[in-house]
């Protein structure tokens, strides 16, 4: 469930970056945290939530995935989940750096269309990935449920014909 969400807000704020910019190119960006400053903070937590940074919404998978891993033998999968967690880190820090400080690069001040309309759909993605990683504890019992409806599929074929 985090990362439908946290990827579709990802993929959402890159296109608001790219609005706002005026370009795709990542060179020619920079400075927008002056003039979208809710962005680039979004932005910048959903970095940390996508790493697994408690108490955002990534943590308590990456936890379940490093404890399973490490618990049942497998340490090289543990460990290429941290590792992968610490690409995600660099690239995407470098991309917040790029985009949202330094010196506006493009001249021209670009009105992105509609920006407060974006920002909306944006905002309830990112309050979602707060909740979730707030209220882990919560998801958990269901996501739980239906894992072990997932791994026995009798329970559901029992629930649904009902003899």
């Amino acid at each position: 469930m985090h990362d439908m969400v946290a990827k579709a807000l990802l993929f959402f704020l890159g296109g608001m970056i790219i609005s706002a910019s005026g370009t795709d190119r990542l060179k020619e960006m920079g400075g927008l945290i002056r003039r979208y400053p809710w962005t680039g903070w979004m932005f910048f937590v959903l970095t940390l939530a996508l790493v697994g940074v408690p108490p955002l919404s990534g943590f308590a998978g990456k936890v379940m995935m490093v404890r399973s891993g490490f618990g049942q033998n497998h340490v090289a999968l543990a460990l290429i989940a941290l590792a992968s967690s610490f690409i995600v880190l660099y690239s995407l820090i470098k991309v917040f750096q790029q985009v949202f400080w330094g010196g506006e690069k493009r001249e021209e001040q670009v009105k992105p269309l509609h920006y407060k309309a974006m920002m909306a759909p944006a905002a309830v993605l990112f309050a979602i990935v707060i909740l979730m990683g707030v209220g882990a504890e919560t998801v958990n019992g269901y996501v739980s449920q239906a894992g072990a409806v997932l791994a026995d599929p009798a329970l559901y074929i029992n629930a649904v014909m009902k003899e």
